[in-house]
């Protein structure tokens, strides 16, 4: 958790970051973490501060848990488990799911 001066709470994660070339000071700017992503990123969708809501819900389940909500494999492993624990995609999700290029001909079990 990043607190700026004005107080302000920002989420951050630098699970895939990378260091630059040996040389250079730095880490890459790749930095995301699939298990706290929402079906909606997963699928396609855009960014909004929804998204940091369900994050902040899975933070919490590891907290009390001990262990990560949705540890996913990949991304459609991902959105199995979430299926698995919350019930199927809603009908928008499911099409954005269908029409995505990642996702063509691939099935949840």
């Amino acid at each position: 958790l990043l607190v700026s001066k004005d107080h302000h709470l920002k989420i951050c994660d630098f699970g895939f970051s990378r260091q630059l070339k040996e040389k250079e000071e730095g880490l890459t700017d790749y930095v995301a973490t699939r298990w706290y992503r929402p079906p909606e990123l997963l699928v396609g969708g855009n960014y909004g501060k929804e998204i940091d809501l369900w994050a902040v819900g899975c933070i919490m389940c590891e907290l009390i848990d001990g262990n990560p909500l949705f540890p996913g494999e990949n991304e459609l492993d991902q959105l199995f488990l979430i299926q698995k624990c919350l019930g199927n995609l809603p009908s928008d999700l499911q099409e954005r799911f269908l029409k995505n290029q990642r996702f063509l001909g691939m099935k949840f079990p």
